[in-house]
């Protein structure tokens, strides 16, 4: 449930704010912009590696 409300936060700020372009949410933090991208990368490595257990959320908006 935590998933999916972040989700829609997480929508609804990307639309919203032209200043965020990328949100993650890992380990119960929320990184944004080029935090997020690096987030995304050290715990995506670290859950494939089995030392974590929940996959990080990676939202980002796609350029037109």
């Amino acid at each position: 449930m935590k998933k999916l409300l972040f989700i829609s936060i997480a929508s609804l700020i990307l639309t919203s704010c032209a200043s965020i372009e990328a949100i993650t949410l890992a380990n119960g933090n929320a990184y944004v912009n080029f935090d997020a991208y690096v987030a995304y990368d050290v715990y995506n490595g670290l859950y494939e590696n089995k030392i974590i257990e929940n996959k990080p959320i990676f939202i980002r908006k796609i350029k037109n």
